[in-house]
């Protein structure tokens, strides 16, 4: 605690100044009050010292010596005095007058320090921390699609190895950028985002697609059980997951890690769409549509504000023969379809005979159908089909499908770093078919 003094001179003429500790002392002993004329209402603390302005017009500062107060700079208006005073004893004068009245020092309170906080380490941020707005998202209205209030088709591919599923490792940053660079602004890319990937893998592919405006699809389980995803499975990668799993078992640790990574990224700008699992199947449709409405129901109560993407492959896949009915919870967005018809028995298809049932189901409950995966080997060997006959006919199967109502956009299997040897699926950054890709955007 410290304490103030306060002493008082009292007059008919009633006017107050603050004095320092050191002058105040000198009052007790009456050698300077009556040298400054005038004086006028107390200052107010400026810090260590303050200003006495007298009412005159004139500002006195204390002599050094602690003697009478020498004159400094006028001011103007007297109202705008201020007081020279230390800050822990306070002098009031009253006027010139006749009584000195010194009061008993009033014990004050002392603001204690503030410590200064003790640094901790800076934790590493595992994901961006951009929000988005009603004007960031990819939303719809009925079997149209919309990016920030117009209508939005997309062109887009799976990037499936981004977090290290293809090879095991996961891509480095100077592939990360070439991938994203070479894609237009709000393009649309899936890819894996498997609890075996782990909360780093999956926040590194949404930083990237965030610096290079990019939109993901990111499916959180695979019903083959590729890539380490053995929750569930029936036995190798490949294989699918046993019923029990869609009945009950993905509560353990599929509906954990829905949590997890929806609660990390439900703010991400690049976030498009969330997609429950790659390819379910091997269940009846009633077990199917329960595990699907269940899963959906808790992405959307942590992320109400984007879409959920069943996953689905296609109509002949044992639990979704019912299109419609599997599809139809209310918080079921979007339906996929998988086809590769192209190469199946060299029948160069360019629109899948799936995509007619597949279509008309989803019309009837009003919700759009995306082609999520489509391909056609290519290499440049002579057996293989070259690159750019993939890339024509690719673009055969773009227009077709973009065509027909309802259809709201279509993915390309699948983009890697580095070129593949022999008739291969995917697409690198010199393969023609990626700026036919970049073109639609």
């Amino acid at each position: 605690m410290s304490k103030t003094w306060s002493l008082k001179v009292h007059s008919s003429n009633l006017r107050s100044v603050s004095l320092s500790a050191s002058n105040a002392r000198k009052l007790l002993l009456a050698v300077w009050i009556s040298l400054i004329p005038g004086l006028t209402a107390c200052g107010e603390q400026v810090g260590d010292r303050e200003l006495i302005d007298a009412a005159d017009g004139s500002v006195a500062s204390p002599a050094a010596d602690g003697g009478e107060p020498e004159p400094v700079d006028d001011v103007s208006d007297a109202s705008q005095a201020r007081t020279y005073r230390e800050v822990s004893l306070e002098a009031r004068v009253i006027g010139r007058g006749d009584a000195l009245e010194v009061e008993q020092p009033v014990e004050q309170p002392v603001e204690q320090p503030v410590q200064p906080a003790v640094q901790q380490p800076a934790e590493q941020p595992v994901a961006p921390t951009t929000t988005t707005s009603s004007s960031d998202l990819l939303t719809r209205r009925g079997q149209q699609l919309y990016y920030g209030g117009k209508p939005y088709t997309a062109v887009g591919i799976n990037a499936f190895g981004m977090a290290g599923c293809e090879t095991g490792k996961p891509y480095s940053d100077a592939q990360m950028d070439t991938f994203f660079g070479t894609l237009a602004p709000l393009g649309l890319t899936r890819s894996w985002a498997f609890e075996t990937q782990g909360i780093e893998g999956v926040a590194r592919m949404v930083q990237w697609a965030e610096s290079h405006s990019q939109l993901l699809i990111l499916s959180l389980a695979d019903g083959r059980g590729y890539c380490g995803e053995t929750d569930g499975r029936k036995g190798g990668e490949g294989s699918g997951k046993v019923d029990q799993w869609y009945k009950s078992g993905y509560k353990q640790r599929y509906l954990p890690w829905i949590q997890t990574v929806v609660s990390r990224f439900k703010d991400s700008k690049a976030i498009g769409m969330w997609e429950l699992i790659n390819e379910p199947g091997d269940t009846d449709d009633q077990t199917m549509r329960a595990f699907l409405d269940d899963a959906a129901a808790h992405v959307k109560a942590i992320d109400p504000k984007h879409l959920v993407l069943s996953g689905s492959q296609a109509e002949y896949v044992k639990g979704t023969s019912d299109y419609a009915y599997v599809h139809g919870g209310p918080n079921i967005d979007v339906a996929s379809l998988h086809e590769y018809d192209y190469d199946y028995n060299e029948s160069r298809t360019i629109m899948s005979p799936h995509v007619s049932p597949a279509l008309d189901a989803m019309r009837q409950i009003d919700k759009p159908l995306i082609i999520g995966e489509t391909g056609i080997a290519a290499g440049s060997s002579s057996n293989c089909t070259s690159y750019t006959a993939r890339r024509d006919a690719m673009k055969q199967k773009f227009d077709g499908y973009l065509s027909k109502p309802g259809v709201a956009g279509v993915m390309v299997w699948s983009w890697v770093p580095n070129q593949r040897s022999g008739c291969s699926l995917e697409s690198f950054p010199a393969d023609p078919l990626m700026s036919l890709i970049e073109s639609y955007r």
